[in-house]
């Protein structure tokens, strides 16, 4: 939450087909049609979430195979409110917020909040992305995309960030080239494979690729060495 600095954070999501088997087990609804029960409609999933303080975490014991990372900022902060899914007066269903603590028991800054992994690193879906991507693509160092994020956004990213984002980029094809491109940089990395290796692109009269040849370097010696058995192999078709 930009506006008040706060990092909220989803503690706990109940579904609708949990709060609809809770209704039909209660001893009022037992026996009854699903017409007779007040049971929330699947459009309104969730039926509840709750949100605390990303302080508000409670201690956990390492043996229950939880996440423990909670407890690098854990302070037992008190905020919390249920968004919970009811049945207003005009029989209408809406969205009601419950049991609202909206106090801290920690400070609140800007610095604070801007350090918070989940805002000082950029989401995949921020608008930076495209020129990040850029950079990646064009094989840009870590440290120049750290100064791109930094100088026009307000993430404050770490160089860690920046080497884990890189990494998750590549490693999951976020970074895609053209058609063009793609081409270019298999033409560039044939030709870098080997000194001997060599690929030549043909254009038509009108400027557009018409072939693109490729040629190592153990093709060209075997022409040089055996160039009579290559051209009975071309001119019988004996290779097919």
């Amino acid at each position: 939450m930009d506006a008040t600095r706060q990092k909220i954070v989803i503690a706990e999501v109940i579904n609708v087909a949990r709060r609809n088997a809770d209704l039909r087990k209660q001893v009022r609804f037992r026996g009854l049609p699903d017409t007779e029960i007040p049971l929330v409609p699947d459009e309104w999933e969730p039926y509840q979430r709750k949100y605390i303080c990303t302080h508000g975490w409670k201690e956990r014991e390492k043996s229950t195979g939880k996440r423990t990372s909670h407890k690098l900022r854990r302070t037992e902060c008190p905020f919390q409110m249920l968004a919970q899914v009811v049945l207003r007066r005009d029989g209408k269903l809406g969205i009601v917020m419950k049991r609202e603590v909206y106090s801290h028991n920690h400070p609140i800054s800007n610095d604070i909040y801007r350090s918070y992994p989940g805002i000082r690193q950029v989401p995949a879906e921020s608008p930076l992305m495209p020129g990040i991507e850029l950079l990646v693509d064009a094989q840009a160092s870590t440290s120049s995309v750290y100064k791109y994020i930094r100088e026009i956004s307000n993430h404050r990213v770490s160089m860690d960030d920046v080497r884990s984002m890189i990494r998750r980029m590549k490693t999951q094809g976020s970074v895609e080239l053209s058609d063009d491109d793609a081409v270019a940089e298999m033409i560039l990395n044939f030709n870098g494979d080997s000194p001997a290796n060599v690929a030549s692109v043909h254009e038509s009269q009108r400027g557009d690729t018409g072939v693109i040849s490729f040629t190592s370097g153990h093709m060209r010696a075997m022409v040089d060495n055996f160039p009579e058995v290559l051209q009975m192999d071309c001119t019988h078709q004996t290779n097919q």
